[in-house]
């Protein structure tokens, strides 16, 4: 096995190690991040990026975060459309929860890249993003090994090559990452 699998294999299992359920099956899936680079608006673009993140629901193929086309947005509008009380039930009771659902739903902010909204996502701490911050982040070390650990995920090749980018997608890369941009590249790579 190459360093470069040993030293992701070692990074899954810290990962795991903090925050997986102990004897968990849990999957650790990686994703491009977005810069945080504007400092007057920093806390508003933290809480705009963690919200379309957490908005994603994502398929995990080979330890690698694909982002699909269903949204949770989407997928609890569906269930605030087409909901109905079930026969037998109080249909003004559900109506009643329905209609604070609605209302909690309508909690919508405007972006900062332009005419669009999102649902905003809380983060704990509210700072989670700021380096300057040191209750943040915590240190770990990960040593790349040529031996894989006993009862490993195995890592997915194309993670452990390194190649100039195809053609195709050269014209992409200077562009802002957005999940648009990611399934731009993802069409063109196949």
């Amino acid at each position: 096995m190459s360093t470069l699998a040993g030293a992701l294999q070692e990074f899954r299992d810290t990962i795991k190690s903090q925050f997986a359920p102990h004897g968990s099956s849990s999957t650790i899936g990686f994703e491009i991040g977005s810069p945080l680079t504007v400092p007057d608006q920093l806390h508003a673009r933290a809480v705009e990026i963690l919200s379309r993140v957490a908005n994603v629901v994502p398929r995990v193929v080979d330890s690698y975060f694909e982002r699909g086309d269903r949204t949770l947005d989407g997928m609890y509008q569906i269930l605030l459309l087409g909901s109905q009380s079930a026969p037998g039930t109080d249909p003004a009771l559900f109506e009643a929860i329905k209609s604070q659902a609605r209302i909690a739903f309508a909690n919508e902010i405007g972006s900062l890249d332009g005419p669009s909204t999102f649902h905003p996502v809380a983060a704990i701490p509210d700072s989670w993003f700021n380096p300057q911050v040191a209750g943040n982040w915590s240190h770990h070390r990960i040593v790349g090994s040529d031996n894989a650990p006993s009862g490993s995920a195995p890592v997915n090749p194309k993670l452990e090559k390194w190649l100039v980018a195809p053609e195709a997608i050269r014209p992409l890369l200077p562009e802002k990452v957005t999940p648009e941009q990611l399934q731009k590249i993802s069409l063109a790579l196949r």
